[in-house]
Order: C-alpha cells, then structure tokens, then sequence
C-alpha cells in the first residue's frame, strides 16, 4: 500500500471528552491525535463521527481492491454509467476509484 499523508488508522470516535457534548474522532494508537470534532447539534453527529473514524479502515479495503478493480470500467464514460450500460461491477469499480481518488484530490467549493 502507498504512503498516505493522513494520520494512519485505526481512529476511534469518543464522547465527552475535554468537557464538551460533541465527538472527537482520534488515532487509538497515536496519543493525544485528534482527527477530527464533530458537535452535537446535528441528529447524526453520532452516525457522522463513526463514519469518519471508520475512513482509514475503509481506505485500506479500497487500496487492497485496486488490483481487482476492472479496468475496462476505466474506459466508461459517465453516460453509459448513468444509462445502466455498465455491468454491477463496472459501477462499482469506478465508483471505488474515485473514491480513492477523493483522498488525494482537493475538494473545493465548486465540486461539491
């Protein structure tokens, strides 16, 4: 697997801490690394922050597939994807790509 620049998993989403409501998502093996916080003003900030703390584990099953991945999905264009010319797996190894793709890539305002 290649070397990421996030902070390497597992992350664990912990209540409660530092006298606050909300969740913090954190490394469970690297002290006092904090990933990310989430508040809990939101219905799902529970469901939100594991999501989030599962992302490294998520990740390495993605990057464990790639060499299983079709690649002739790799030559569909997002019409035939939308028009359900593609096969279940074709879908599904595009949709894996760009998710890999995602943490690599920059969000900005205009992609979302």
């Amino acid at each position: 697997m290649r070397e990421t620049k996030f902070t390497p998993g597992p992350w664990g989403a912990y209540e409660g801490l530092i006298d606050d409501e909300g969740v913090w998502i954190m490394s469970t093996h690297v002290e006092d690394a904090v990933v990310a916080s989430i508040g809990m003003d939101l219905p799902e900030a529970k469901a939100n922050a594991r999501l989030i703390a599962a992302a490294p584990a998520l990740y390495e099953a993605l990057e464990a597939l790639k060499p299983y991945l079709s690649t002739e999905a790799q030559m569909l264009d997002a019409a035939s994807l939308n028009e359900g010319r593609a096969g279940g797996f074709d879908v599904a190894s595009v949709k894996a790509r760009a998710a890999l793709a995602l943490v690599d890539v920059p969000q900005t305002e205009e992609a979302k």
